[in-house]
C-alpha cells in the first residue's frame, strides 16, 4: 500500500479492470503482475464464474470502480459474450478502454466500439516495451479519470434514491462542475448520467443569500450611482471653470469659487470611484465562497455594475481609477463564475476586463502597473481558457502574459514584484505544456521559471515565501524529469527541493507547518527511492519522516492530524521493513501503528478516513503474519460497518471483497 501524508485522504492506486477471454488467463495473470508491481490496483476476476452467479452485478461493480478498462483483444475474447458484454457496459459507464492485442484478430471480428481505438501490440514487442506503453496510456490525464469514476458511482447510487437524496452540496459541487468543464481534449467522456447528476444537483441548490444578495447589490448600485452623480458635478465645474476664464470680466472670487467646487467634485469622483470599486471587489470575492448562488443572480449584478460604469464612461473620457475599477470588477466576477463552472460568462468577464485594461494602458502610456495589471488579466483568461479545455488558446494568454512579464523585468531586472510575476507565467506557459505532454518543452519553462526564483531567493535569503517557491520549482521539475523516465535525475531535483526545505525548518524550528511540509517531503523522497529499489535509502528517508512526526506528535498528544501522520509514518517504516524480510521490526511498526489508529477510530467513529486507517492497519498485521483470520475479520467488520452507517469510501466495497476473498482462501 501506498499512503502519504497529506491533508486529505491519500489519493487511491489507479484501478485497471482487465477484460480477457478464459483461455488467455496465462497472458491476464501475467499482465496483472506486471502491473501491480508499478502500483497499480488490478480488478481481475480470476476465477470461473460459477452457474447461477450473477455475474453481470459481480464485473459490472468492478467496472464502475475502475479507472480504466484494459480489453485483452484475441480470437478468444472476441468470440466471448462475457467481454462482449464488458466491453458495452464500460463504454455505456463513459470508462477509457485500453486494448491490448494478445494475438492477432482479423480487423472485421474487432468489435465496433473498440475497432476506432489505438491498439497497443503484446504480440509483437517485447512485453517490457508494450508494458511502458500501456503504463503511459494508464497514466495519462489521471486527475480526470479518478473524478469521472468517483463521480460515476455517485450518480450511479442517486439513481436509485429518491427525490434529493444523494445530489452533490456546496464544495463538492463546483468541483464536479470545475471537472466537467475542464475535459481534457482526449480523456473519456462524461456520460449524460454525469451530466444529469451534476445539473439535477445544481437545480436543486438552495436559494439561500439571495436577500444578501440583492441588498448588497443595491449599496453597489447606489455607490456607483453617487459616482455617476459626482461626475456629473465634476463636469459641469469643469465648464464653469472654462467659462469664467473666457469671461475675465468676472469677479476673481467667482473664479476661484468654481476651481474650488471643481476641486471638491474630483475629490468625491475619486472616494466614490474607490468606494464603488472596492464595494464591487469584495462582493465578487464574498461571492465565490457562498453556496448556492444563482448564476443569473451573479450576471444580473454584472449587468448592473456594466451598466453602471458605462454611464460614467459615456459622459466623457473615463479616468484611470474608473477603468481600474472595471478591471478589478470583471476579473473577480470571471473567478467566481469560473468556480461555479459557468465558463462562457467567466471568459466574457475576463474579456471585458483585458479591454479596460488595455484602455486603461493605453491612457497611462509607460506606466509599469497599468501593464502589469494586463498581464494579470490576461493570465485570467488563460485559466478560464484551461477549465474549458482549450489549451491552445490558454497558452495564448498565458503567453501574453509572459510577454509583458518579461518586458517589465527588462526594465528593471531588480524589481522582485515583476521578477515573481516572470516566474509564475513561465510556470503557467509549462503547466499547459505539461498537459500537452510536451515534456520537453514543460522542463524548459519550469527551468525559467526556478532561474527566476533563484534571482529572488538571492536578492533577499531571508524571505521565507522566496525560499517556499524554490522547494514547488524543484517538485516541479522533478515531476516532469520522472515523467520522462529520468527518475535518477528526478530525486536529484526533489532532494534539492528537501535540501531547501531543510534550512527553512532549521532557520525557524518552531514553525510547524514548515516541519509537515518536510515530513511529506520526505515521504515522496522515500517512495521513489522506494521504486528504485533503493530500500535501505528510503527506509532512512522514512525514518526522517517519522522523527519528525513523532516530534510534532509529542509538543501536542491532542492534535489528531498530526497524530494520524505518526501513524502513517510508522506505516512507511514498516512496509519497508517486511521488504527487507525484517518481518519481526515490520510488526513492532504496524504495532505502533495500529495502537494510534485505534484511539483516533475510538474518539470519532463517524470518522470515515480514522476508520479506514484502521482497518488498512488490522490487514497490514494480517499480511505480516500476525494472526492473519483474526485481523482480516476485524478489518472486513469495520467496513461493513461503516457501509451500514454509510461513510464507506466509494471504491471500498472492492477493497472488502477482497478481504472477504482472502478470509474464504483461509478456511
Amino acid at each position: 500500500m501506498s499512503l502519504q501524508i497529506s491533508d486529505k485522504t491519500p489519493p487511491r492506486p489507479t484501478r485497471v479492470f482487465l477484460s480477457y477471454s478464459r483461455k488467455d488467463v496465462v497472458f491476464a495473470e501475467n499482465l496483472q503482475r506486471s502491473l501491480k508491481a508499478e502500483g497499480y490496483d488490478v480488478l481481475l476476476d480470476a476465477t470461473d464464474i460459477a452457474a447461477g452467479e450473477d455475474w453481470q452485478a459481480r464485473l459490472g461493480r468492478l467496472i464502475v470502480e475502475a479507472d480504466t478498462v484494459v480489453f485483452c483483444l484475441s480470437p478468444h475474447s472476441v468470440a466471448s459474450k462475457i467481454c462482449s458484454w464488458e466491453a458495452g457496459e464500460a463504454e455505456r459507464l463513459g470508462k477509457r478502454i485500453l486494448p491490448v492485442v494478445v494475438k492477432a484478430v482479423p480487423d472485421a471480428s474487432v468489435p465496433p466500439g473498440l475497432s476506432k481505438l489505438n491498439f497497443i501490440f503484446f504480440h509483437r514487442k517485447p512485453h517490457e516495451a508494450a508494458l511502458a506503453t500501456l503504463r503511459a496510456a494508464i497514466d495519462a490525464d489521471l486527475p480526470w479519470l479518478r473524478e469521472h469514476t468517483r463521480l460515476g458511482d455517485l450518480a450511479l447510487q442517486w439513481q436509485g434514491k429518491p427525490g434529493n437524496a444523494g445530489i452533490l452540496r456546496g464544495g463538492a459541487l463546483e468541483s464536479a462542475e470545475r471537472w466537467i468543464a475542464s475535459q481534457p481534449r482526449n480523456a473519456a467522456l462524461a456520460t449524460d448520467l454525469h451530466r444529469d447528476f451534476i445539473a439535477t444537483s445544481r437545480k436543486a441548490t438552495g436559494t439561500r443569500q439571495r436577500n444578501w444578495i440583492s441588498g448588497a447589490a443595491a449599496v453597489v448600485v447606489l455607490s456607483l450611482g453617487l459616482a455617476g452623480w459626482s461626475e456629473v458635478n465634476r463636469r459641469e465645474a469643469v465648464k464653469q471653470t472654462a467659462i469664467a476664464d473666457q469671461q475675465r470680466l468676472l469677479a476673481d472670487a467667482q473664479r476661484e469659487e468654481a476651481v474650488e467646487q471643481k476641486n471638491r467634485a474630483e475629490k468625491v469622483l475619486a472616494a466614490a470611484t474607490a468606494t464603488a470599486s472596492g464595494l464591487v471587489f469584495e462582493l465578487a470575492q464574498k461571492m465565490r465562497d457562498i453556496e448556492g448562488v444563482p448564476v443569473d443572480i451573479i450576471r444580473g449584478m454584472l449587468e448592473k455594475a456594466q451598466g453602471l460604469q458605462t454611464q460614467l464612461s459615456a459622459a466623457g473620457e473615463p479616468t484611470p481609477a474608473l477603468l481600474y475599477s472595471q478591471a478589478a470588477a470583471q476579473t473577480e466576477l470571471a473567478i467566481t463564475l469560473l468556480s461555479q463552472g459557468e465558463t462562457a460568462p467567466a471568459m466574457e468577464a475576463a474579456r471585458q476586463a483585458v479591454l479596460a485594461m488595455e484602455r486603461l494602458v493605453a491612457l497611462t502610456p509607460g506606466d509599469s502597473e497599468s501593464q502589469r495589471g494586463l498581464a494579470a488579466v490576461h493570465t485570467q483568461i488563460g485559466d478560464v481558457l484551461q477549465a474549458r479545455g482549450d489549451l491552445e488558446s490558454a497558452l495564448s494568454s498565458y503567453s501574453n502574459s509572459l510577454t509583458i512579464a518579461k518586458n517589465l523585468v527588462a526594465k528593471a531586472a531588480g524589481n522582485p514584484e515583476w521578477l515573481r510575476d516572470l516566474a509564475v507565467a513561465h510556470s503557467k506557459v509549462g503547466e499547459i505544456q505539461q498537459l500537452q505532454a510536451k515534456t520537453d518543452a514543460a522542463l524548459s519553462s519550469y527551468r525559467a521559471s526556478f532561474a527566476a526564483l533563484e534571482k529572488l531567493a538571492t536578492q533577499d535569503p531571508a524571505n521565507p515565501e522566496w525560499q517556499r517557491d524554490l522547494v514547488v520549482g524543484h517538485l516541479k521539475i522533478g515531476d516532469i524529469l520522472q515523467l520522462q523516465g529520468k527518475r535518477t535525475d528526478a530525486l536529484q531535483s526533489y532532494s534539492a527541493g528537501i535540501a531547501t526545505a531543510e534550512k527553512l525548518v532549521a532557520s525557524q524550528p518552531a514553525n510547524t507547518k514548515w516541519q509537515r511540509d518536510l515530513a511529506g517531503n520526505y515521504i515522496r523522497i522515500g517512495d521513489v527511492q522506494a521504486l528504485q529499489g533503493d530500500l535501505a535509502s528510503a527506509r532512512a528517508s522514512f525514518q526522517k519522516c517519522l522523527t519528525i512526526t513523532a516530534s510534532l506528535a509529542r509538543q501536542d498528544p491532542g492534535n489528531t492530524e498530526w497524530q494520524r501522520n505518526l501513524s502513517v509514518s510508522h506505516i512507511k517504516i514498516g512496509e519497508v521493513q517486511q521488504a527487507q524480510g525484517a518481518m519481526a521490526d515490520a510488526l513492532t511498526s504496524f504495532r505502533a501503528s495500529i495502537n494510534i489508529a485505534a484511539k483516533l477510530a475510538a474518539q470519532d467513529p463517524g470518522n470515515a478516513v480514522w476508520q479506514r486507517d484502521l482497518s488498512v492497519s488490522h490487514v497490514l498485521l494480517a499480511n505480516a503474519g500476525d494472526d492473519p483470520k483474526g485481523n482480516f475479520q476485524k478489518a472486513l467488520l469495520i467496513l461493513e460497518t461503516m457501509k451500514t452507517k454509510g461513510i464507506l469510501p466509494t471504491g471500498d466495497e472492492h477493497f472488502m471483497q477482497q478481504i472477504k476473498d482472502t478470509l474464504a482462501a483461509l478456511k
